[in-house]
């Protein structure tokens, strides 16, 4: 619980003093989904990430599912390497639209992997678990999750 109770006071002390880190833009699947990300120093990050997930969503034409999501990143590594592997913690919101609206609520732990194929292009492979709420139901899943992205440093 340390690395998550640290994890929020540094990415709120440090969200206003991150002028000279650098910034990435991004798209990340399964979902159409794009992302901005903030270093924060040379180890962590936030990420903010929204999206259109892929897939059927139910059978209504007039439906739409809309997502999105915070995480804090902690790189394992820092300096120049190729592969920096990472752990973080995440926040999420999915609403879908169709007859009802439906909220969803997600939290979850993270263990990621970042391939840099330069200094200003990255993938990053990541993979999440925690649990998923919604106002409608008092029931609280648990599922995992996983994430395809490719950045450019700003």
């Amino acid at each position: 619980m340390n690395f998550l109770r640290n994890a929020a006071l540094t990415a709120l002390l440090a969200a206003g003093t991150s002028a000279g880190a650098a910034s990435y833009i991004g798209l990340y699947s399964p979902l159409i989904g794009v992302q901005y990300q903030q270093d924060l120093d040379p180890q962590s990050a936030l990420r903010f990430g929204a999206g259109l997930p892929l897939g059927s969503v139910g059978g209504e034409a007039s439906s739409l599912l809309l997502s999105g999501d915070a995480a804090y990143l902690y790189r394992l590594t820092a300096g120049t390497s190729t592969y920096v592997p990472y752990l973080g913690a995440g926040l999420g919101l999915t609403a879908f639209t169709g007859t009802n609206t439906t909220l969803i609520f997600n939290a979850g732990v993270l263990l990621g992997l970042e391939y840099h194929f330069t200094d200003r292009l990255n993938t990053a492979y990541e993979f999440g678990f925690g649990p998923a709420w919604s106002p409608e139901s008092p029931t609280v899943l648990f599922a995992p999750s996983f994430r395809v992205g490719l950045n450019y440093r700003l």
